[in-house]
């Protein structure tokens, strides 16, 4: 039977200085995993190193969330200004009057 890889629990990380020695294998290790890989530089994150696919696969997904957060606020605010519930301003001293 054939079981489906299900990504690691703890991210792949390396040291920039190992990518510098072994950039290959450091390659590889992203592309076949599929999963971002951490170049860590004095032990802290410095880069995230990613697949084409995974990237725009993930970016995919934020520009759709983005885009319908955007449109329910449209869709809020035009329901707010058909309620009257929006106030015409006609100068930026509008907005601390009563």
């Amino acid at each position: 039977m054939y079981m489906k890889k299900s990504p690691s629990l703890l991210p792949k990380m390396y040291s920039v200085s190992a990518l510098q020695r072994d950039y290959p294998a450091i390659l590889r290790d992203a592309r076949s995993s599929g999963e971002p890989v951490y170049l860590m530089k004095q032990n802290k994150p410095e880069v995230v190193l990613l697949t084409v696919d995974k990237y725009e696969t993930m970016y995919s997904q934020l520009y759709e969330r983005e885009l319908a957060e955007l449109e329910d606020s449209i869709r809020i605010s035009e329901k707010e200004y058909a309620e009257g519930k929006i106030k015409t301003l006609s100068n930026v001293e509008d907005l601390f009057k009563d």
